[in-house]
Order: structure tokens, then sequence, then C-alpha cells
């Protein structure tokens, strides 16, 4: 247990700084928000800051747990949808009351439940607490919380939460709309590991795709969650429109459409596709060519910025967000979503490989230069010191 501070008894904020990541679901749960999550984490303890994970315990999960270097301290729930969010929220606050000696900053990863509960916390405890705003667009949290409790909400976060941490300018705009104060605001967008995303040589990916039986010399790759937003649906109804044997296409994730998707395939005998899954998704970054996302809202996507660190053409959605990072031209391909002016970019692409190709370097060039979840932590450290 660190110690209190010692020339104030009253403070109960202990130093250096710690923070507890507070989140909704966890490992084994994966998505976006878990590994920006376990990815900041890490990298924050590696800069000798403390973090404790602390979300909802679900079914054959241990209470406490250390992946990695990191604690995960899963709380007690119980009932359906809004019970289970109150048992949760009850459950935390004794915890931030028991351990309020042992950290000084509460950050929750979205503006849900947990966000509310994390502001009060941070009230009565005197805690700074930071709100991330994880999505924009239509699917993202002011769009899907504009009702009377959403917006009552978030008057309360707002007076209560010493910062927010926005992905891309639209969900800045968001916020500087409903009234926050602008040093109140950090465009901070997600980093990526490098260590674990990188460019390989052509003999390992040679290797593997022998080793995935994969006889197609150019790979298309979708990384993410299996659901309408992602306009996978939309995807196939592309690729069912190009001819082309020597191209193979994988949607590599979960999510509740996978059903549907895979009807779609076989139902209208889709070629050259598969869909799957793998805990390791490095592996297919390797051995694809073209990384295709055509999500119609977004944050900043994990999936974009790894496709990027492995140096490969990127194919993509020209929304907030996206088009913050990628460049028409420069460092990817933007293209509105309509399946003609998709297949006709595809085509380009196809036949034009060796001059996209050179677009390789710049979109490596971006992630070195800007997104490496080391400059991203120290950025963060800063603005949660600068807050007040």
């Amino acid at each position: 247990m660190q110690a209190v501070q010692k020339n104030d008894k009253n403070n109960l904020n202990p130093d250096p700084l710690s923070f507890i990541f507070y989140i909704n679901t966890f490992y084994p749960v994966i998505g976006g928000a878990q590994t920006q999550a376990i990815t900041l984490a890490s990298q924050c303890t590696a800069q000798n800051t403390k973090v404790t994970i602390v979300t909802r315990q679900i079914k054959k999960t241990k209470k406490f747990e250390k992946i990695d270097t990191i604690d995960i301290v899963r709380l007690f729930s119980f009932g359906g949808h809004y019970l289970k969010a109150f048992s949760f929220a009850l459950s935390s606050l004794l915890y931030f009351f028991k351990s309020r000696h042992n950290f000084s900053v509460i950050q929750t990863f979205q503006m849900d439940s947990n966000a509310l509960t994390a502001s009060i916390a941070g009230m009565l405890l005197r805690k700074k607490v930071i709100i991330r705003i994880a999505g924009s667009g239509k699917t993202g949290e002011f769009a899907t919380h504009d009702n009377f409790l959403g917006k009552l909400a978030f008057t309360i976060i707002r007076k209560l939460a010493k910062g927010f941490i926005v992905l891309n300018n639209q969900s800045k705009d968001d916020l500087l709309n409903r009234q926050v104060q602008s040093e109140k605001i950090c465009l901070l967008r997600n980093g990526v590991n490098i260590k674990l995303h990188h460019p390989v040589q052509q003999e390992e990916v040679n290797n593997l795709k022998t080793h995935l039986k994969i006889s197609q010399k150019f790979i298309f790759l979708f990384v993410g969650r299996l659901a309408s937003p992602k306009k996978l649906n939309l995807l196939l109804n592309v690729w069912k429109s190009i001819e082309d044997e020597n191209s193979f296409l994988f949607i590599l994730g979960k999510g509740p459409d996978k059903d549907k998707l895979q009807s779609k395939i076989i139902k209208e005998n889709i070629p050259r596709v598969l869909i799957t899954y793998s805990s390791n998704p490095a592996d297919y970054y390797k051995i694809c060519d073209i990384f295709v996302f055509l999500s119609d809202a977004e944050g900043t996507p994990n999936a974009l910025l790894e496709a990027m660190a492995h140096k490969k053409i990127i194919f993509c959605s020209n929304i907030p967000g996206i088009n913050e990072i990628i460049q028409d031209g420069y460092n990817g391909i933007l293209v509105k979503n309509d399946k003609k002016n998709i297949a006709q970019k595809i085509q380009t692409v196809r036949k034009n490989i060796s001059i996209y190709n050179k677009m390789r370097e710049k979109t490596l060039e971006t992630i070195l230069l800007k997104y490496t979840i080391d400059k991203i932590a120290i950025n963060y450290i800063q603005f949660i010191k600068n807050t007040n």
C-alpha cells in the first residue's frame, strides 16, 4: 500500500500519480476499449505509474488477477441490465472508498453509467476523474444517450469530471457544443504497441500463408466487431462483384452479425472469403496486402492503427476519426460507402498495386511519428498532471 503524502493529513491522494482504469467489461471480453485499456496500462506501468483495472465480474473469472504487470479487480453485480448497472455502481463506490489511499485518478473508457459513478466517487473522495469519449457519430455516446436521463447524467458528469479525452475532432466539437471548457478536453488518439505490430520479412509471410493454406497472392483483411456499423454486408456485396481468383478476403472478429454474414456467404455463394477469429490478429495483419475498413462511425479504430504499423495498404471510409489519420492518396485510400465507388477503387488498386505499394512507407511513418503507445502514454500522463 502506498503511503499518503505527509504534508497534509487530509490529502487522500498518493504520491506518485496512480490510476484506476474503470471499465464495464474486461478480459476475456476484448474489444477496442479493452485493448486500449491494457495497452495504455502496460505503458503507464513501464513509466512508473501505477494502474489498476477495475471491472465487472462475469462468470468463470477471478475476482483478483494479474495480467502482465497489471492488477485486475472484478467487482460483484447481479440482475438484468439496469439492476446489474446499479449493483455494479454500488460495488464500485464501496471499492473506491476502501482503496481511497491507493489511487489519485479514476478514468473511464466510455461515457456510460460508469462515468457517472466515477464522477460521484471523485467528488466524494476528492479524486481526479477523467472521462474518455470512445465513439463519435451516430454510434457514439452522445447519439446513443440523447434522452432526458442521458442529458441529465452528462450535466452531472460535466460539472464533476476534471477532464475529457476524445479520439477525434468530432467528439471534441460535441463536448464544446455541450458547454465543456476547452482546457478540460484533450484530443488523444489511441496508440499502437509496435513491439507487437510491425512489418516482417517476406519469408515469414510465406510461411504463414502456407500454415493457413492460402494459395491466393493478394489478401484483403477486415478486423473488428461483426456488427452493422462496420458495414460488412456492404463489404460482402462489393466482394461478390469482384472477379479475381488471385484475391482472398479474411473477415476477422466476433459479434452479433456473425451468423447472418455466414448465411449470406453460403446463400449467395460468395467466393474466396472466410469469417474467422483469432486471439492473435497480428498473424493476419502480416499476411494481408490491403486492409479494408468501411465503418460508418468511429472514434480511432485500433485495427486501423495496427494495420498501419504492419505497413499495409489502407482502404477505408471517409469519416471523422479515420480521415483525421488517413490522407487520401498519401498514406491510404478513402472511399464513399457505396458499392460502385468501392468496387471501382479496389479494382484500380489491384491493377496498379506497384504504385499503391509506395503508400506503405507512409502508413508506417505516420504511426512512428504520432501513434506509438509510448508517445500516447507520455501525453496522457502529462494531461492528467495538468488537470485541476
